[in-house]
């Protein structure tokens, strides 16, 4: 029996636990085994929910018993998402399911080449946006993270679908409003790829010290290492971290990492778009968490989700990255 709290997250520890058990047991088709309860579930964060709907996907015949969801915004979600009926749920009714989910979208694609409904839906999201500017930064990050899936995420793999999410949450008696947007794959991890990607990027540098680069991010206590290949004794975080420092160079060689200079430049450039309060990027992949926010003065901070960049203590598959914009 795996009960869930009202806080449907990958992001909390305990409930994390719940979720890799549950995705296990897709994987392993042992759903008999186990009792899902939701009853207590109020609220599914964006990122979550579509983690779980990516690996129902991938394994359509996996079926659990369940209990579902007292709250009618989560249930109206499952049905959305499409993922109701693999936890033997019944359909909420019609009327409420389009009142309370007309904010949650859903895509995915195997290749670059977006769905027109795909495109249709980002070029209606712009008008959301005062400052074009800011939305194409968001664009951008979006189409990095789908072409890092495209070109470098699933290697041998048949299945190759990447997915995005697209919540606005709007306010009307505060006239506050917030768009997520995430886009999830199943393929090799971050962590995985750094080490390779970081040989690649200073291959035609001549005397590149590495350690000196480690303590320019942070890593000023770690133990002096003597080529890229030791990169892999770090944790996950850690090495989701100097994926994301890996900044552009005049090698332009591709690998998984080069990207997050798109991926992190609208968070890292916030404070120059009056209409945007903060900026949250999140990276889960593997065991490994990094979050960079921006907040309205300007000021930012990049943090893993456990002290001291701490992994957790289990692994997701693939990897989720989410961008979520707070409007003033």
């Amino acid at each position: 029996n795996i009960k869930f709290s009202n806080n449907l997250s990958l992001f909390i520890p305990k409930e994390r636990r719940k979720i890799v058990k549950l995705v296990q047991a897709v994987e392993s088709k042992t759903t008999n085994k186990y009792f899902l309860n939701f009853s207590d579930v109020e609220v599914l964060n964006p990122l979550t929910a579509l983690y779980i709907t990516h690996s129902l996907d991938k394994y359509p015949d996996a079926k659990f018993h369940s209990k579902f969801c007292k709250a009618v915004i989560p249930r109206a979600v499952f049905k959305l998402l499409g993922i109701n009926q693999s936890f033997s749920l019944g359909d909420i009714n019609k009327s409420k399911y389009h009142t309370y989910v007309d904010d949650w979208n859903i895509f995915s694609g195997e290749d670059g080449d977006l769905p027109k409904s795909t495109t249709d839906h980002l070029i209606e999201m712009r008008n959301l946006f005062e400052d074009k500017n800011a939305f194409f930064k968001l664009f951008n990050a979006i189409m990095e993270a789908i072409n890092n899936v495209v070109q470098h995420a699933y290697h041998e793999s048949s299945y190759k679908k990447w997915f995005m999410l697209t919540h606005l949450c709007e306010n009307k008696d505060t006239n506050n409003k917030s768009i997520s947007v995430v886009v999830s794959d199943l393929g090799v991890s971050v962590p995985y790829n750094t080490p390779k990607s970081f040989r690649e990027k200073i291959s035609d540098m001549v005397n590149y010290d590495i350690n000196k680069f480690l303590r320019n991010i942070g890593f000023s206590s770690e133990k002096t290492i003597e080529s890229t290949e030791e990169l892999r004794s770090f944790n996950d975080t850690r090495l989701i971290k100097i994926a994301t420092s890996l900044h552009s160079t005049s090698t332009n060689v591709e690998g998984r990492g080069k990207g997050f200079n798109d991926i992190l430049d609208l968070v890292r450039s916030a404070n120059k778009f009056k209409e945007i309060g903060s900026v949250t990027t999140s990276v889960l992949s593997r065991s490994g968490s990094y979050v960079y926010k921006a907040f309205p003065d300007g000021t930012s901070k990049e943090v893993s989700l456990n002290d001291g960049l701490e992994d957790f203590d289990n692994q997701i598959r693939g990897t989720v990255i989410s961008w979520t914009i707070q409007f003033i």
